[in-house]
């Protein structure tokens, strides 16, 4: 990844990325759009994850790295229903803390989207768009558990 070196802006210490390194990960096949939300199909975290840019500023073509995601994990379309947003915080609040690092197994239907990672290689890191505000990320045992309700709540 030494042609697409992250800019780092040094005022807040965030990791910036421009419209043209934006353009160099899409030309690479390592850019994917999240920002509809779906289901993220991927490296799981102990594998090195993927990580999620959202918008520097509203209405700039700026991007900052903004933590990661993993396979599994179930990211929603931007929520502006109070009700939905407060139905996905209790889905993603209800993990069995056990289950955390076991492996899973996500029956997909047939109406979920998909945010598809998993043909990145090994030695380079798969980056998600993301919006900046109204998306919740649901941790991948509560996806499995809860992804018929999750499919259907996104849809509203």
């Amino acid at each position: 990844m030494n042609e697409n070196k992250r800019r780092i802006n040094h005022q807040n210490d965030q990791t910036i990325f421009t419209l043209h390194d934006i353009e160099l990960l899409k030309s690479k096949g390592l850019l994917f759009d999240g920002r509809k939300g779906g289901l993220v199909k991927g490296k799981l975290e102990r594998e090195g994850g993927i990580m999620r840019l959202v918008p520097y500023q509203f209405g700039t073509t700026i991007y900052k790295l903004s933590g990661s995601l993993e396979g599994g994990e179930y990211i929603t379309a931007p929520v502006e229903i109070e009700s939905n947003r407060l139905k996905f915080k209790k889905l993603a609040e209800m993990v069995n803390k056990i289950r955390i690092d076991e492996d899973i197994c996500i029956k997909i239907p047939e109406t979920c989207k998909l945010i598809d990672t998993s043909q990145v290689p090994d030695d380079q890191y798969g980056f998600v768009l993301c919006e900046k505000k109204g998306q919740i990320i649901i941790h991948r045992a509560a996806t499995e558990e809860f992804i018929e309700e999750i499919v259907r709540l996104d849809k509203n």
